[in-house]
């Protein structure tokens, strides 16, 4: 890592703390490409783009703030090559900045009922890929860190050519592809198999313990459990399935938009304890990061990755 990263990172931090009020001039393709651009240290560029996605950075005013204090390189270092990759990707980050700014402006003073009619209506309008296509997106590009793919239920990693294909799919010792809300809950209709907001990479094993129970906390000896996931009897004496705790709150993210988008409602005792999952598991970088990859192709997001906040302002699912 270069001197000038570092110092791209400490100021980035100091920029961003000392920041109070988030400028009216929000980010736009063309004058980010202009002030990025001339930032030859690939590192230090990226490092930047990706805060930018990720919201850190999201008006001009910060971004120029930021760079003030960053010793631009010889600008003509930065290729064409270099330049048009660049272009494209920020074209996509300042369309995500508007939605994440303005997106959500309708949303503003509502609550309950009124709230998630309208976050029905931003969740509704998003492009079907087809369970395929879903699939061939997550386990190619949404959900491939590092050259391999992480089982959500057991943390087990697989070789992206492992996962999903025809012929292994749901064959123990592969991945398969989890739906969240059961499919056998809606028929296996589409738009909702094919939704990524609710489907995640798992173990087969593991997928197929889950089974359709609902998601619970286990008490008493599990019945099974693996890599912190466990299936067993809930309070209630009834079978549940519990996850491990980093992915307790996606958990609950997932049905929450799952519910608001289809209208379908959640139970009363599994609500509750989605509640409690999506306070004691809040959303991280790593969960706006997949929300990013996802919105690149069905051009919707969730709301409740967005404004997590949204969820108190709902008494009911």
């Amino acid at each position: 890592m270069s001197r000038l990263h570092v110092f791209t990172l400490m100021i980035l931090f100091v920029t961003l703390m000392a920041a109070p009020v988030m400028s009216q001039e929000t980010l736009t393709a063309k004058a980010a490409m202009a002030v990025t651009s001339r930032i030859a240290d690939l590192e230090v560029r990226q490092d930047i783009e990706r805060n930018i996605e990720l919201g850190n950075i999201s008006s001009m005013e910060e971004l120029n703030a930021l760079l003030e204090n960053v010793t631009l390189l010889d600008s003509s270092l930065v290729t064409e090559d270099d330049q048009m990759p660049v272009a494209e990707r920020l074209n996509d980050l300042a369309r995500r900045t508007r939605l994440l700014l303005e997106g959500y402006r309708s949303c503003e003073n509502l609550r309950n009922e009124d709230l998630k009619d309208e976050l029905h209506n931003l969740c509704s309008k998003h492009t079907a890929l087809g369970y395929g296509g879903a699939r061939k997106y997550m386990y190619s590009y949404v959900d491939v860190i590092d050259g391999r793919i992480e089982g959500v239920y057991t943390g087990k990693f697989f070789a992206p050519q492992s996962a999903g294909s025809n012929e292994r799919e749901g064959t123990r010792g592969f991945m398969n592809c989890e739906h969240t809300w059961p499919q056998s809950f809606f028929n296996k209709q589409e738009p909702q198999r094919s939704d990524i907001w609710h489907l995640y990479p798992t173990d087969s094993d593991a997928n197929g313990r889950r089974s359709s129970y609902p998601f619970g906390v286990v008490v008493g000896t599990p019945k099974w459990q693996e890599g912190g996931s466990k299936l067993g009897n809930g309070a209630n004496g009834k079978t549940v399935f519990e996850p491990r705790d980093c992915h307790k709150g996606n958990v609950a993210r997932s049905l929450f938009y799952f519910s608001v988008a289809y209208n379908d409602p959640i139970d009363a005792l599994q609500e509750a304890t989605l509640r409690k999952w999506h306070t004691q598991d809040p959303v991280d970088d790593n969960e706006r990061e997949r929300a990013n990859r996802i919105e690149k192709k069905q051009k919707n997001r969730n709301p409740f990755i967005d404004h997590p906040e949204y969820v108190e302002r709902i008494n009911n699912f």
